[in-house]
């Protein structure tokens, strides 16, 4: 995982993140996972600007009565809440399915789009002249599509393309000075730098929050592994010092009263008091392996429950055995 305690934007900064310099895309794994997420996370973002597009276009249609003919007013209202508002309410209409999250970005895209080739038409079928600023439209879609609609770079690059192109079409069919064009076309590609910069930012930023927080779980993680580990152990050594007490004192029992007499004993008691060494033998390693506990693993018991693996979760083994304790339980 990359520190994150010195992070600069600066054009070598994506790769020391594991970003690609210009798409500043993750490797194919963790890119799913950061445009799930970023889309969840911008879901509200982009769904607010596309309504608040929504009440623009439908606003914007009623101030055109006061400045429109009346002939050209039924074709602008035509396009206005016949194409474009119905295209932006259907985005939004399907961004609150499931099966469209991922293709959200898309979504913003369609609408982008469509109000801006609703704004050619428009200008195309009013006929305003080489007086009126009508490129101001294209631009204002242009920002929103960089900035308020929080698409991805990628995206915003498409958007930005196709925008300038349907702008500079509009120009060229409708007027035909080509100096206008040639301002409008320089007057596009600057907009579209500075707003790429500014997406390109916030997508940089986005991506940066996103490694900071799975540094900040995989830490958690690690602190609550090491904090159930410590308690673990402080179990074990307990359990193991409360053992070790009767264990001792049946070990020696054992030893000093009962082995002496196995040879005279009849064959059946004689194998309960070799089990009673044996059960003390297995106690006694299984208090070895309480007192070496090095991480914690699980294995599944009985009715899906699950225990933890004493054996694989210790460094308790045969080399941990005491000698003379494996000697004699090979020989009882």
């Amino acid at each position: 995982m990359p520190k994150t305690s010195a992070f600069r934007l600066s054009p070598f900064a994506p790769r020391r993140y594991g970003m690609h310099p210009f798409f500043l895309s993750f490797d194919p794994g963790k890119e799913e996972e950061f445009v799930t997420s970023y889309n969840v996370n911008n879901l509200q973002y982009m769904r607010a600007a596309a309504i608040l597009a929504v009440l623009f276009w439908l606003i914007f249609g009623i101030t055109d009565m006061i400045w429109i003919k009346s002939d050209a007013l039924h074709n602008d209202w035509l396009i206005r809440y016949g194409l474009v508002v119905p295209a932006l309410v259907s985005a939004i209409v399907a961004s609150f399915q499931k099966k469209w999250i991922k293709a959200v970005p898309w979504l913003a895209l369609f609408g982008i789009v469509a109000a801006s080739l609703g704004l050619m038409l428009m200008n195309r079928t009013i006929a305003l002249g080489e007086g009126i600023p009508f490129e101001a439209g294209h631009l204002i879609i242009l920002v929103a599509g960089f900035t308020f609609m929080r698409l991805r770079f990628s995206h915003a690059l498409i958007a930005g393309v196709l925008i300038t192109t349907i702008a500079l079409f509009d120009v060229h069919t409708t007027i035909a000075s080509p100096s206008r064009v040639a301002y409008d076309f320089i007057l596009f590609v600057v907009a579209s730098v500075f707003c790429g910069f500014a997406c390109y930012a916030m997508e940089y930023f986005a991506r940066h929050d996103f490694l900071l927080q799975q540094q900040i779980e995989s830490d958690r993680k690690q602190a609550m592994e090491a904090a159930n580990l410590r308690t673990a152990q402080q179990l074990a050594s307990t359990m193991a010092h409360e053992f070790n007490n009767p264990l001792a004192i049946i070990q020696a029992t054992y030893d000093l009263h009962i082995e002496p007499e196995l040879d005279d004993m009849e064959p059946s008691k004689q194998e309960a008091m070799k089990r009673i060494a044996r059960m003390v033998f297995r106690m006694q390693v299984l208090v070895q392996r309480l007192l070496t506990i090095t991480h914690l693993q699980e294995k599944e018991y009985i009715n899906g429950q699950h225990i933890m693996d004493l054996k694989a979760s210790s460094q308790a083994g045969a080399k941990l055995e005491p000698a003379k304790k494996r000697e004699k339980a090979e020989a009882v």
